[in-house]
């Protein structure tokens, strides 16, 4: 069994989703509220407004990682929710 590493921008990004900060859009996206209140950023699958997304070049930064973890829970209760309908 494999280890995974929840160090850095990781453990982070699990913060943000289990402390409420996303905030999925009517089509596509996000916004994620900053943890320390220092703003809202606009958030997709491989794209990001914060300063750390658009400094590293487009580098996955931990509101991208939050966003897709919020995504595969999502879609995990989805999944979940049509399973246990079938009983």
């Amino acid at each position: 069994m494999s280890k995974i590493d929840l160090s850095g921008r990781s453990h982070k990004a699990l913060e943000i989703v289990l402390g409420g900060h996303v905030e999925p859009l009517p089509r596509k996206g996000a916004v994620i509220h900053s943890q320390n209140g220092g703003g809202d950023y606009k958030v997709t699958e491989n794209f990001c407004t914060c300063p750390d997304f658009q400094y590293r070049g487009g580098n996955i930064c931990k509101h991208v990682r939050a966003y897709r973890v919020f995504k595969t829970l999502e879609k995990a209760d989805c999944e979940s929710e049509l399973g246990d309908s079938d009983e």
